[in-house]
């Protein structure tokens, strides 16, 4: 949503609200209960959808949830329409469009796309109060060097791995997840210098399912290491093939004769 000042720009005013309004319907549920009603093109009203959420009051549940939902209508997040015969705001449908059953929708696993987890990831409490520090960072260039810093004490990466089970984290690692299978998902279908690769060390890969996906293809890679930080790796699953090292890459790195090393953020 934006207005026009006097030089006739364009100036945006309602991110922070389309923002809080994305990720009050993802955590609720309401793309994956509008993508299981139907094909695109099928509409719910609020109330169905409320039915479909645990809640103590479904009535105001319902029209607390209509609110949003008509916020992201209006912001083209959704589909809007009235009901043959009808007029009366509390029949309203919904429904999902292109862009928000693309990226908003849990696969069977229950992932999120990217996307999706972006917006879960930038409304939580530590990211907010990072960017509310951005002013500072121009104010008091000479204290911490980044906003998340002034607003935590410390680094992004080492409040993470002081926390590995909080939310911000799991999130986290679930993006970069999705971020190396996308990348590999493009690099395999044309690269094919894995053929003569023996060992292999993926720097920063996460759970090692990029790994994973590229020894399934090419066994003769017999070495596979898959090198992240502790709080990371703590997460990752067994995978055949595969060897977990947690460190950290700015202290020592183990020896291999192939290196991958992504810029995914």
């Amino acid at each position: 949503m934006a207005t026009k000042n006097s030089n006739n720009r364009m100036v945006p005013f309602a991110h922070i609200p389309i923002h809080m309004a994305l990720k009050a319907a993802i955590e609720l549920h309401v793309f994956d209960i509008l993508a299981k009603s139907g094909p695109i093109g099928t509409q719910l009203t609020a109330t169905q959808i409320a039915s479909e959420i645990p809640t103590t009051n479904p009535k105001q549940a319902a029209t607390s949830l209509h609110r949003i939902l008509r916020f992201l209508s209006f912001h083209s997040f959704l589909t809007t329409s009235h009901p043959p015969g009808s007029l009366k705001e509390e029949d309203r449908l919904f429904g999902l469009t292109t862009l928000t059953a693309g990226s908003m929708v849990r696969n069977d696993g229950g992932a999120l796309p990217s996307i999706g987890l972006s917006i879960l990831i930038n409304s939580e409490i530590e990211i907010v109060q990072a960017f509310d520090n951005l002013k500072d960072a121009v104010l008091d260039p000479d204290g911490a060097k980044y906003p998340f810093e002034m607003a935590h004490g410390e680094g992004f990466y080492d409040y993470l791995a002081r926390r590995p089970d909080s939310r911000l984290n799991m999130f986290f690692n679930q993006l970069m997840g999705n971020s190396s299978r996308l990348f590999f998902n493009d690099v395999i279908r044309v690269y094919k210098g894995f053929e003569e690769v023996i060992e292999l060390m993926d720097v920063g890969g996460n759970e090692g399912l990029a790994l994973e996906t590229i020894i399934s293809l090419y066994p003769n890679i017999k070495n596979c290491i898959n090198f992240d930080l502790p709080h990371v790796i703590a997460r990752a699953p067994i995978l055949k093939g595969v060897k977990h090292v947690a460190r950290d890459m700015f202290e020592t790195l183990p020896n291999s004769k192939t290196i991958i090393l992504k810029n995914e953020v």
